[in-house]
């Protein structure tokens, strides 16, 4: 079967999912592709996105007859799941989508899909390379027990959620002790009021 020609299928996915060298670059790459896949049905359509670890582009037939994506998000195939997730790509330095968009019009916007490092190459702290490098030997049973060829992105996506919860946090403790310090200030008057009577 030609389908599998420069592509590889990989496992564990709840469906077949296979290698890209590149995702459809216009609509009738777009069209061939899913032509190959032949995902037939009211419920299916042909998907390209990163993986869930920026590493690789994969292509499969997706369950879902229209993929909607809101502006401002890149998607990836969790394979944890086997879900499609979000990106956000606001701070992308160029080719974020500034409005909503389809799977099938992916080619469109080419940052969504142009990866390389373990992260999308719009991105400031992604560098760049002349080579999309390919990552062997992934273990993904688990996201806690991924082991991956380059950390960089994982670190970033791991920092920011760390400072974050950070921000919460202090935002937290902040609102404690305002409240707490309006309320011991507002007792305490009412307290020397009373005394005063």
């Amino acid at each position: 079967m030609f389908l599998l020609v420069g592509c590889r299928k990989l496992s564990g996915y709840k469906f077949p999912v296979y290698t890209a060298e590149f995702c459809p670059r216009n609509e009738t790459e777009w069209l061939e592709r899913s032509s190959l896949f032949n995902c037939t049905g009211d419920d299916n359509t042909y998907a390209c996105f990163p993986n869930d670890d920026i590493t690789e582009l994969i292509e499969f037939c997706y369950p879902l007859q229209i993929i909607a994506i809101p502006a401002g998000l890149c998607l990836f195939l969790s394979k944890a799941r086997s879900k499609i997730d979000a990106y956000d790509c606001k701070t992308f330095e160029y080719g974020c989508p500034e409005s909503p968009y389809r799977g099938s019009t992916i080619f469109k916007y080419p940052s969504c899909v142009f990866i390389g490092n373990g992260c999308f190459l719009a991105e400031p702290f992604c560098e760049r390379s002349s080579s999309i490098p390919k990552t062997e030997g992934i273990n993904t049973a688990d996201t806690r027990s991924t082991t991956f060829s380059d950390n960089s992105s994982v670190q970033h996506k791991t920092s920011t959620k760390i400072w974050i919860g950070i921000a919460i946090f202090f935002g937290i403790i902040t609102t404690i002790s305002i409240t707490g310090c309006v309320t011991f200030i507002v007792f305490r008057k009412k307290s020397k009021i009373i005394f005063l009577h």
